[in-house]
């Protein structure tokens, strides 16, 4: 009656879960599990005719027969008197449950046993074990009809096996087509056919999907399973696991799914009697979050938004696949909103926003398992570009053509459509349906004079302005020289009767009239499809070949505490190995790229050298980090104990003051380049005076 179970165990708490270490032994005094079965060890359920009866016992599984136990049978939870024994035989239909106890202790089948009336010889054979079998191994076949009576013939591929006549199950060792043919006298006969698949070894494969160990769903681990490649097979009995990490095997990696907190590379190996079966190898990824990908509403490619004074623009996290669970928001680096699953944020007043994806709130408290956007730069100014983007239509209709204007937030404006510089006469809604060809552009204005200009949309007869399908670039658009780059167009426009033509820079290639085309030299190239005097024109694709890879520095900044990130601009094919003229260095996967400094002193920063697989390419620019002075208490400015640098402020100083610092100025004057407010409180006062020099 005593069973020790050794193992990890989760622990839940409300809003969380976490993942504890195995756990000591101990023990749970309790009867070990135990089952009804019929004769062909069913647990579940078994039909028969009416009159029959179905052969019922106690299976006691891992455990044994206790001789002092006592057994009440119930038959849809009362208690048939008299069916104390371990068998019973059942002659109604119904859910059959079995009580045993010992003492004070008792414990009852937690599944219960249904019989139901099958009208005849209902009979299937049913699977105890997953596909596929490895040769070596055996699986049990059970037919769902078991009464006292029924008489069983099992086949393999068409020929009987020698089996007694009363045997409701067979064991299979080999692969094939397998039949039972069953007979209860006055019920009928019924013959039911299964396959059943056996393989010279173990197929199953482990599922990759970009690993990280951002996970947020297991907080910084990875849950690694082994699966089947069969429907309805997920994993193999009586089978031996063994996980290995960069080859390795890993102690406790017994199971047929591993929960890791490691990078590196994982396979899994198994082992079913004879056989032995290998993975495939799952890169787990130790690194950082993805980055996130920023977007502003109705401006998604720019990186530079314009607003007139007072409104606002809504700013989206694009990709929101991300394993990230919790996102901050900051604006010129201060955090204006952070939450889970935050993923817009309404940008109000000019500034640079970016959006941080973390884990979890703990990930960004502690810093690890994130990543930060690239800016967005929203500026106010009394005139505006707006947009205006134009609908798909058919080839030779100009009616029908719609223009749409895409405001921002809280922005009533008066709109006013024009072509070919004429103003359109109540032609003032957020859409126009274009009647005729010509020039479009539209004009709108705020209760406050803030005017939006839009560019100008061309609309022309005979012009489809949607290209029905996309370039793909195969061995990517950046190459180094003597190499080549394969275009091809994938269509999703009828093959018949339409005519291709490639262009470069603008100009047709003379024979380039096929779906795909091999480029060796730089250019900007699109693909037309036309029919008749209908065509559409793709979007240009720039490639370059054997192009010099450029670095350019720039982003002079001020730093108090904390690390300075110096933008690099890179042009080129990467990754990109930057060195840097203090002689750190990088590796740049994107020609938009950030290096991370922490001096102690003003520095000026350059570029000493950047390489790309191709060779040695072109450096330029600087930037001067300025390491500024902070208040560490409140006091004098007069007061060396008052700032970070324990000395007073000069007139080239960056001097900041941080939250809940109040620095006095009473008598003298205090000097420095700029002075920061971080939170912080100058307070000035009798003959003090301060003097910036910017």
């Amino acid at each position: 009656m005593v069973q020790t179970y050794n193992g990890s165990y989760n622990q839940f708490k409300s809003g969380f879960t976490y993942y504890s270490e195995p756990s000591e032994p101990f023990e749970i005094k309790a009867f070990k599990p135990f089952s009804i079965v019929d004769a062909a060890g069913n647990t579940r359920y078994g039909g028969f005719c009416a009159g029959k009866s179905i052969p019922l016992k106690v299976s006691f599984g891992e455990g044994v027969e206790i001789p002092q136990a006592s057994y009440q049978w119930m038959r849809n939870g009362a208690a048939i008197p008299g069916a104390t024994n371990v068998t019973y035989t059942a002659t109604e239909e119904g859910a059959y449950t079995v009580t045993r106890q010992v003492g004070t202790c008792a414990a009852q089948t937690s599944l219960d046993y249904v019989t139901y009336n099958s009208f005849g010889v209902a009979a299937f054979i049913q699977k105890d074990f997953t596909e596929p079998l490895c040769q070596g191994n055996e699986g049990i076949l059970r037919a769902t009809y078991v009464t006292s009576s029924a008489t069983y013939a099992w086949y393999r591929n068409d020929t009987l096996l020698t089996t007694p006549a009363n045997q409701p199950y067979l064991v299979a060792t080999k692969g094939g087509t397998y039949g039972m043919t069953v007979t209860d006298a006055g019920c009928g006969t019924r013959t039911t056919t299964t396959t059943v698949l056996f393989l010279p070894g173990l197929l199953f494969t482990i599922s990759d999907w970009g690993y990280t160990l951002c996970s947020a769903q297991y907080n910084g681990r990875v849950l690694l399973r082994q699966g089947n490649t069969y429907p309805g097979g997920v994993f193999f009995q009586n089978a031996n696991y063994q996980w290995f990490r960069n080859n390795q095997p890993i102690e406790k990696g017994t199971q047929n799914q591993l929960l890791t907190f490691k990078g590196g590379d994982y396979h899994l190996r198994v082992k079913q009697g004879q056989c032995e079966g290998i993975s495939n190898t799952v890169h787990v990824d130790s690194g950082g979050m993805p980055k996130p990908i920023l977007i502003a509403q109705f401006n998604p490619t720019s990186r530079h938004i314009e607003l007139c004074p007072n409104e606002s623009t809504t700013l989206y996290v694009e990709n929101q696949f991300l394993p990230a669970e919790y996102y901050v928001w900051k604006k010129e680096g201060l955090v204006v909103a952070e939450g889970y699953r935050l993923y817009a944020y309404e940008a109000q007043g000019p500034g640079t926003y970016s959006v941080g994806a973390y884990s979890s709130s703990i990930a960004y408290q502690q810093g690890y398992c994130g990543a930060e956007s690239d800016p967005i730069v929203v500026t106010y100014r009394n005139q505006t570009q707006v947009r205006i983007i134009q609908s798909a239509e058919e080839c030779f209709k100009v009616r029908g053509k719609t223009l749409f204007y895409q405001a921002p937030n809280q922005a009533p404006r008066t709109r006013q459509w024009y072509r070919n510089g004429e103003l359109i006469p109540g032609a003032t809604e957020t859409t126009y349906e274009v009647p005729q060809a010509g020039t479009y552009h539209l004009r709108t204005e705020n209760q406050a004079g803030c005017v939006g200009l839009s560019d100008s949309i061309v609309v022309s007869e005979n012009q489809k302005f949607t290209f029905p399908g996309r370039i793909l670039a195969y061995g990517g658009t950046d190459r180094c020289a003597g190499n080549g780059v394969l275009l091809a167009f994938e269509q999703n426009i009828p093959p018949y009767g339409y005519r291709y033509t490639w262009k470069r820079n603008g100009q047709p290639i003379p024979g380039a009239n096929q779906y795909h085309l091999e480029v060796f030299e730089s250019g900007d190239y699109t693909f037309m499809a036309r029919f008749d005097t209908c065509w559409a024109e793709s979007a240009p694709i720039p490639v370059r070949i054997g192009e010099p890879v450029t670095a350019t520095l720039s982003g002079d900044t001020v730093l108090f505490s904390g690390v300075a990130r110096l933008p690099v601009q890179l042009t080129g094919l990467g990754p990109f190995t930057i060195r840097m003229s203090d002689g750190s260095t990088s590796l740049a996967q994107v020609t938009s790229y950030t290096h991370s400094v922490a001096p102690a002193q003003t520095t000026t920063y350059t570029l000493a050298q950047v390489k790309n697989p191709c060779g040695t390419g072109l450096t330029s620019g600087s930037a001067t980090v300025t390491v500024g002075i902070y208040s560490v208490q409140s006091g004098d400015w007069q007061d060396p104990a008052t700032w970070s640098c324990g000395c007073v402020p000069t007139a080239e100083a960056e001097v900041e003051i941080r939250s809940g610092h109040v620095v006095n100025l009473t008598n003298g004057t205090g000097r420095a380049r700029n002075l920061w407010y971080a939170g912080g409180t100058l307070a000035l006062g009798g003959a003090g005076q301060l003097v910036l020099n910017q």
